[in-house]
């Protein structure tokens, strides 16, 4: 009677372990089984997301071939091994429904790029921003002055321009470079990045001065945002650089056309003397020394020359019509230049670099 009790329990343990055991080999080959990648081939996680949540929109999905519930099982019996973590993840055709579950638990998640050029304007950014449909949209309606409290620039700090006049936009405020971001980060967070990434390239280029006069990093991104926009040769950037900085200590105009552009309230892609005449902030031809702010989000390349233009004696330039400027030092030279490389041009109209 004892033996016969005792051989029962074991029983019903060996035949619960058989069948446990059976599950779990069933599981494995079923799980073995490749999944259906869905185009665009990626799989969103959103945060505080359940297995059971996951699991279901990935059969909804038709992604896993097995059962919902075996997928399920095995996630469950194999929790010690990790919980699944939220994001984005690209689904690859070699994997089967156990790669993908061990991916699911890495947090490897996509990491998509935005890239910013050289030269765009912050309203170039924001369209940019606005125009990605994996980013979460934050700064839609705000004013400048809370945007840039979002993002953590300070407007009212003294700008130390030539004017006297308090920075008040969010030009120049962010270095031109390719960002990584995750789906769902805000527009602010990224933003913020590049802002941060900004000051930080400023200030070391700032530290790196010896002789110039530019009275402060403010002064060198104005600059630095004159020479972005008037040349797109890299070659030639030294020497636009050296031309302005050389009129600057000369108390010379700048006489800059791509600050009039910005400045112009109707300018449509045709600068005329009408718009040369216009007194604005930004026009270099009716003021003097730099414009009120940089007027574009100007690269590293313009940054360094801005603070490290080559010795030279040039205070003219003017575009010879293939993406290089002929240079010039006295006005005699610069006239002979222009009747050279701007033949069709009427004088009167003559425009010293390009709009970019």
């Amino acid at each position: 009677m004892v033996r016969r009790v005792i051989v029962v329990p074991c029983l019903i343990v060996a035949l619960c372990l058989i069948v446990v055991l059976s599950v779990i080999s069933y599981a494995y080959i079923q799980l073995g089984r490749e999944i259906t990648v869905v185009e665009p081939g990626y799989f969103n996680i959103p945060a505080g997301s359940s297995l059971n949540a996951v699991t279901n929109e990935l059969s909804r999905l038709g992604v896993i071939p097995t059962p919902a519930w075996l997928f399920k099982f095995y996630a469950r019996i194999t929790q010690s091994q990790g919980d699944i973590v939220a994001g984005e993840y690209q689904l690859l055709a070699t994997y089967n429904s156990l790669s993908l579950l061990r991916t699911l638990r890495t947090g490897n998640v996509v990491r998509r790029n935005i890239t910013f050029p050289e030269g765009w304007r912050f309203s170039d950014w924001q369209a940019a921003l606005n125009a990605n449909k994996f980013i979460d949209h934050q700064m839609d309606g705000l004013s400048d002055a809370l945007l840039a409290k979002r993002i953590g620039i300070s407007f009212g700090a003294s700008s130390g321009v030539n004017t006297g006049v308090s920075a008040s936009t969010l030009e120049g405020q962010f270095f031109p470079d390719t960002y990584q971001h995750l789906r769902g980060e805000s527009d602010l967070s990224i933003l913020r990045r590049a802002h941060q990434k900004m000051r930080v390239v400023l200030q070391q280029q700032w530290a790196s001065r010896s002789t110039t006069p530019l009275r402060s990093p403010q002064e060198l991104l104005i600059m630095a945002s004159i020479i972005e926009k008037e040349t797109g040769f890299g070659p030639d950037r030294g020497n636009v650089a050296s031309v302005f900085i050389n009129r600057l200590q000369k108390n010379m105009k700048l006489q800059s056309d791509p600050t009039v552009i910005y400045g112009a309230v109707d300018y449509q892609g045709d600068l005329t003397r009408r718009h040369l005449r216009q007194d604005t902030p930004y026009n270099t031809y009716t003021r003097r020394g730099l414009p009120l702010s940089p007027i574009c989000n100007p690269g590293l390349a313009s940054i360094r020359a801005a603070i490290h233009p080559p010795s030279s004696d040039y205070y003219y330039f003017v575009a010879r019509g293939d993406g290089r400027s002929a240079f010039s030092r006295t006005l005699g030279e610069h006239i002979q230049a222009v009747n050279q490389y701007q033949r069709n041009t009427r004088l009167e109209n003559y425009q010293s670099a390009p709009g970019k």
